[in-house]
């Protein structure tokens, strides 16, 4: 899981993670433009080059998470709601991707 903190929301990496181009993607400019009163947290299962199931495709490295492997990730980490992440439905926002990410510079 990710070792996030309300001073390093994005947890590991360092925002803004790694794109495609360096830059900030969609999660990126919602955090960007967020007031700086809010407290925002983010979870990022990703990899870039992924598949959906690297038993059908391979991905292009042995160390990349398919979707069903992230999945897995989502559910044994953020998904039991550990300490001190005490989400609940009504402020929280939970958003599946998948397909050519794109940059909002």
């Amino acid at each position: 899981m990710l070792n996030l903190t309300y001073f390093s929301i994005t947890g590991n990496p360092a925002f803004p993670g790694s794109t495609t181009d360096n830059g900030a993607n969609w999660i990126g400019y919602i955090i960007e433009s967020a007031p700086a009163s809010a407290c925002l947290l983010n979870w990022n299962y990703a990899f870039g080059g992924a598949t959906v199931n690297k038993n059908i495709v391979p991905a292009y490295s042995t160390g990349v998470l398919d979707m069903v492997q992230q999945t897995s990730e989502l559910k044994s980490g953020v998904g039991l709601k550990p300490s001190p992440y005490d989400w609940t439905t009504e402020n929280t926002v939970a958003a599946v991707w998948f397909g050519v990410s794109i940059s909002l510079a």
